[in-house]
């Protein structure tokens, strides 16, 4: 424990010295809101990586290459997942066009060694002091579980949660999870962890109990008024007008919740989307639900199961783009099991006084049953996942989801059509060796250079938001330890703390601010400078920009508060090899709603879009009074 004495030494008295970083508070709240939480996705057609920039007069030349990312899972007759293929065994085609791969690689899902060892350059110290060291899975796929409520039927919800925490039980270790419930609402239940007690623990939470929603789909065969009279003899001419006008009705009324159940839904994948957009690599949604009909071709129309046809492709069309242009593969599990047609459920009390209503029954189910299925398939195959459903192994399903998600093979190319004018483009690789089953992307729309360039150019702020969303991995870009302290009891709220607080949806709507205090922080932030890129200034010295921002979410994870703040660090000319090897602190106060139950920190090199990221649970744990 010598050393880590040692270090604690040298952290504090860099806090006197004539190099301590200058830090500037931004005013304007308004501009952290837009910098962190409305920022766009992120391209996963991306663009060539900017050069930084220098302090000298050299003539930089930037070139964009685009690339078009695929990420292909191969598996063989029994299912499993296909390794040790090489990029010759690769070929890929666009809108029937061969295309160079430009890069492979191979994801195996074995965990990689951290390349900065952050617990011996930052030590945690004690209570209420945390180091955002990378681990050994930050490797590894992200894996989101959506459990559909919304769309699932109320009897099937039990077996469903009960499944959901038998695989949670047992998941591959270290694999990360992160738990959505899509109800009246889309709601973060659990953060990204391994954790399997966390996992299932959140299960446990109102959110992810059984419900009904409004909105959710009814029991029952979908018998009309009609077939019921004429199942028992009853319908005469003089009642046909009347009762067909009543069936009408019904009909609509299934429409209109149908309608708001895809648009629910299509929203909550966006907003998925969006979560998941700030970070590279393949992410895993698998979606347990018991589907909807809809197509989700993106140039296809919607399948209306009740008779009128309903478009639903320009909302699909944008859902299955923001999916997999942030690269997420979805695998939908249909949550209902082994479907039997309701025509033979025992809840089915209709009985059948003619042949012909019997058929047309027959008929019904299993177009509505195809229709809920083939937009399972459609979603499935556009994202590069895979449909599960007429199965009652959802555990096995769902780590088949896992393990599938976990092995694949990232391929780019550049398209050999240059001409870019938002069309949809299809995509088909073939693989030298027969015998197996290709898993990928088919499509993307080739957007116009200008849309492309306001994307690429939004992307590192969607990079900086993804990584303040509550509930999200954390970043190891920038390695750093942060010792949090609550200042004193918590205080009334001020007047500009108000005006302040309102901009933020969770407060936008009060009238009354009587049961709002707010609580002081102090935050001490210590970064080994060997992470931080300086640059030359005229004057002989070296400087670097630094942003800190932190985010307070409530239970929720609904965000209610934020601060952006900036540091220069200067270092004199000739001292720069000395004190490369020290470490830059800096602090920061911030006054956060004491109903936070989350706090999110950032440490951000804007220059480079390099950041690091800490998820500190709230209320603090208490702490001797000079362990600071």
């Amino acid at each position: 424990m010598g050393s880590l004495g040692k270090c604690s030494f040298r952290i504090r008295t860099r806090t006197e010295s004539t190099n301590s970083p200058r830090f500037a508070p931004i005013a304007s709240l308004a501009l952290l809101l837009l910098f962190i939480f409305l920022s766009q996705s992120m391209l996963a057609q991306k663009p060539a990586a900017p050069r930084a920039k220098d302090a000298s007069n050299t003539t930089t030349i930037r070139t964009t290459v685009r690339q078009v990312l695929l990420d292909v899972v191969v598996t063989d007759h029994k299912n499993h997942a296909v390794r040790g293929l090489r990029p010759e065994d690769f070929s890929i085609l666009e809108d029937d066009e061969p295309q160079q791969i430009l890069s492979f690689e191979a994801h195996t899902g074995a965990v990689a060694s951290t390349k900065l060892d952050g617990q011996r350059l930052l030590p945690n110290l004690g209570a209420n002091t945390f180091v955002n060291a990378p681990t050994p899975q930050d490797n590894l796929p992200l894996n989101v579980l959506l459990y559909d409520i919304l769309n699932t039927p109320l009897e099937a919800q039990p077996f469903v949660r009960w499944q959901i925490a038998d695989f949670l039980k047992n998941k591959p270790s270290r694999a990360r999870f992160a738990i959505f419930v899509l109800s009246d609402k889309l709601h973060l239940v659990q953060g990204f962890t391994d954790d399997e007690d966390l996992l299932v623990s959140s299960l446990n939470r109102k959110e992810a109990r059984t419900s009904s929603p409004l909105l959710a789909p009814k029991p029952g065969d979908g018998t009309t008024l009609s077939d019921a009279l004429s199942d028992k003899g009853l319908l005469t001419q003089n009642l046909a007008g009347p009762v067909q006008a009543i069936d009408h009705l019904a009909l609509m009324e299934r429409r209109f919740f149908l309608e708001r159940r895809v648009d629910q839904t299509i929203g909550a994948f966006s907003e998925i989307s969006q979560f998941l957009a700030g970070w590279s690599g393949r992410k895993n949604l698998i979606w347990l639900s018991g589907a909807f009909a809809a197509s989700v071709l993106p140039n296809g129309d919607a399948i209306d199961p009740f008779g009128a046809v309903v478009n639903y492709s320009p909302e699909i069309h944008e859902a299955v783009n923001r999916m997999t242009l942030s690269q997420v593969a979805v695998y939908p599990v249909d949550a209902r099991g082994l479907m039997v047609s309701p025509v033979f459920s025992a809840a089915n009390s209709r009985t059948y006084r003619e042949g012909g209503s019997f058929g047309q029954a027959m008929r019904e189910s299993t177009i509505e049953l195809a229709a809920e299925h083939t937009t399972m398939d459609e979603l499935a195959e556009g994202s590069g996942g895979r449909a599960f459903y007429n199965t009652n192994g959802l555990t096995q399903a769902i780590a088949t989801a896992v393990e599938h998600g976990a092995s694949y093979y990232t391929l780019s190319y550049s398209p050999t059509n240059k001409k870019y004018d938002g069309r949809l483009r299809r995509i088909h690789v073939k693989l030298a060796r027969g015998g197996y089953s290709l898993s990928y992307r088919r499509s993307y729309f080739a957007d116009d250079e200008k849309k492309f360039q306001e994307r690429a150019d939004a992307a590192p702020f969607a990079h900086a938001r993804g990584t303040m969303e509550r509930g999200a991995p954390l970043a190891h870009e920038i390695i750093f330890k942060v010792h949090v302290s609550a200042e004193g009891a918590p205080t009334a709220i001020t007047p500009d703390q108000i005006d302040e607080l309102s901009l933020f949806k969770a407060f936008a709507s009060r009238k009354k601010w009587d049961d709002v205090q707010m609580q002081r922080y102090t935050l001490e932030y210590w970064i080994p400078e060997e992470q931080l890129r300086f640059a030359a200034q005229p004057d002989g010295t070296q400087s670097t920009n630094l942003e800190f921002l932190a985010g307070a979410y409530d239970a929720d994870g609904t965000p209610i508060f934020g601060k952006l703040s900036t540091a220069v660090k200067t270092i004199p000319a000739g001292q720069f090899a000395k004190v490369r090897r020290l470490v830059f602190h800096g602090r920061q106060q911030l006054d956060a709603p004491a109903q936070a139950v989350w706090l999110r920190l950032a440490v951000r090199d804007p220059e480079h879009d390099l950041i690091g990221t800490i998820e500190i649970p709230l209320p603090l744990a208490p702490e001797k009074a000079d362990a600071k």
